[in-house]
């Protein structure tokens, strides 16, 4: 009798599983889509930067790039928080790695760049910026700044 309660709480506990992460991954698929940040250019006199927040982990952020652009990065999430610049390039062959570093928990935040239009940039000209390994992806904000 035991061995078959057992059984049952076991394909139960699948059956929630499957239920959970289709709950939690389909609104992701169906409303995510990948934000734009507008470059702002660098002044003598002090800009206040405007910042696009993340809307999903797999989508990001991206920006048209020049070559002269670095990034201001944020998180509010009170643990580590993993970021990744794409790269689409090649050398001979092999492909370029992606650029990844990380936000310190709570009011971190991170200054990254310039990004060489060879490596970072898309068919598109923009770069993207992604939140794969994040926690919390959605309380990560990018501010790109023009120099």
């Amino acid at each position: 009798m035991r061995r078959k309660l057992l059984a049952g709480g076991g394909v139960l506990l699948i059956a929630l599983l499957i239920v959970a992460v289709l709950v939690t991954a389909v609104p992701m698929v169906a409303w995510a889509a990948v934000a734009t940040e507008t470059p702002q250019d660098i002044s003598r006199v002090a800009i206040t930067a405007s910042y696009t927040a993340m809307t999903s982990a797999s989508d990001g952020v991206d920006f048209a790039n020049n070559g002269r652009i670095m990034i201001h990065v944020k998180s509010v999430y009170t643990a580590l928080q993993e970021i990744t610049v794409e790269t689409g390039a090649t050398f001979f062959g092999y492909a370029i790695a992606d650029l990844t570093f990380e936000i310190p928990a709570s009011t971190g935040e991170s200054f990254v760049g310039p990004f060489p239009t060879n490596v970072f940039n898309d068919s598109s000209g923009n770069v993207n910026v992604k939140a794969v390994g994040a926690l919390f992806p959605l309380s990560i904000t990018v501010a790109a700044i023009r120099y």
